[in-house]
C-alpha cells in the first residue's frame, strides 16, 4: 500500500460529544466473587479487563443481566495494559478497568473499529504502571482522524481504508496458501 497522506486529517478530542461518548465503568464484576468459565457458550458473556490480548476478554460468566454492557463498542484498558483497544462485538460484563467508546453519531462497526483502536493506541506510550488513564485525560485526550469537507471525522474513509487493508491481507495469506 502507498504511504498515507495525512496532510487533510485533524485533531480530535475523545471527550467531544458530539462525536463520542466515554462511559466509566458503573457497577464493576469483582472478578474474585465469581465462577468461571474458560470457552464461551450461549449461556454465558466475556468478562473484560485491562489485558492487551484476547480481545480483553479474561474469562466467561453468567451474571445477573442488570449489569451486562451492549457490544459494539469500543473498550479502552485504563490500567494495567494501560491503552489496549478492542471492538466488542457481543455484549459484555467488564471491570473498573477499562473505559467504553461508543460513536454519538455513527454506528459502531468493526471497520471503524479497527481503525480507531489503531489510533487510540498510539496513546499506550505516555501512560504506564505509575501513570493509569484516568477519565479526565482520556476526555482532554485527541487522536488525528481523517476529516470531511465539513470538518468532521470522515468515518466513511476510515471504512474504506480499513476494507482495503483488509482485503491486502487476505490477498497476502492467500498467497501463501
Amino acid at each position: 500500500m502507498n504511504k498515507l497522506n495525512i496532510n487533510n486529517w485533524k485533531y480530535f478530542t475523545l471527550g467531544d460529544n458530539e462525536y463520542f461518548k466515554i462511559i466509566k465503568i458503573k457497577n464493576p464484576l469483582t472478578l474474585s466473587n465469581y465462577k468461571f468459565s474458560w470457552t464461551k457458550t450461549k449461556f454465558n458473556h466475556p468478562i473484560i479487563s485491562s489485558s492487551g490480548i484476547n480481545n480483553g476478554t479474561v474469562n466467561f460468566v453468567i451474571e445477573n443481566e442488570k449489569w451486562l454492557n451492549k457490544g459494539n463498542v469500543i473498550t479502552i484498558a485504563k490500567d494495567g495494559s494501560i491503552g489496549s483497544c478492542f471492538w466488542q462485538y457481543y455484549e459484555f460484563y467488564a471491570n473498573n478497568h477499562i473505559f467504553i467508546l461508543k460513536l454519538t453519531e455513527k454506528e459502531m462497526n468493526s471497520f471503524l473499529a479497527f481503525f480507531l483502536c489503531s489510533i487510540i493506541s498510539l496513546e499506550k506510550t505516555r501512560y504506564s504502571f505509575g501513570k493509569a488513564w484516568v477519565l479526565k485525560d482520556l476526555l482532554e485526550t485527541k487522536i488525528l482522524l481523517p476529516q470531511d469537507k465539513k470538518g468532521k471525522p470522515n468515518w466513511l474513509w476510515m471504512e474504506s481504508y480499513s476494507k482495503k487493508i483488509l482485503n491486502k491481507v487476505r490477498e497476502d495469506i492467500t498467497k501463501l496458501i
